[in-house]
């Protein structure tokens, strides 16, 4: 029985390091681009992305059969952080999917905004040069009684 527990624990452990390594090679494709994706390259990533994480649930669900109970808090929380990963990964991929909402009415309204010249007038404010005996002549000036 224990050499057929071994080899399941090692299929376990060799699945969750494909999977570990499909995330990594998004991550890395997604953080090392010198040109634009197009739209469905990123959109099959977006679907493996979301395959992964169905694996990844069975592969959890699979562990809880073949792990310890010492073994299984470690081997979960690996998963867990390649579901926070992978979860990372869809948000960025849904931004750089998402079309531009910002529209340009808006941003001409605040390029007009900023030519508006208003004149304020000036605030005479005290000046604390760092000397202790001018500190209470400063302090009394600031204060809103």
């Amino acid at each position: 029985m224990a050499p057929r527990k071994l080899s399941e624990l090692t299929v376990l452990s060799r699945r969750k390091s494909r999977l570990l390594g499909q995330i990594t090679r998004i991550k890395n494709c997604l953080e090392n681009v010198d040109s634009p994706l197009n739209q469905a390259g990123l959109k099959n990533k977006f679907a493996s992305l979301s395959e992964i994480k169905v694996k990844i649930d069975v592969l959890r669900d699979e562990s809880y059969s073949v792990l310890s109970h010492e073994e299984l808090p470690n081997f979960e929380s690996s998963l867990d952080k390649m579901v926070e990963d992978a979860g990372n990964l869809e948000a960025s991929l849904n931004t750089l999917l998402e079309p531009s909402n910002v529209n340009t009415s808006e941003l001409s309204d605040k390029n007009n905004f900023t030519n508006c010249n208003v004149k304020l007038p000036s605030i005479n404010l005290p000046e604390f040069l760092g000397q202790y005996i001018d500190w209470l002549e400063f302090k009394s000036h600031n204060s809103y009684h």
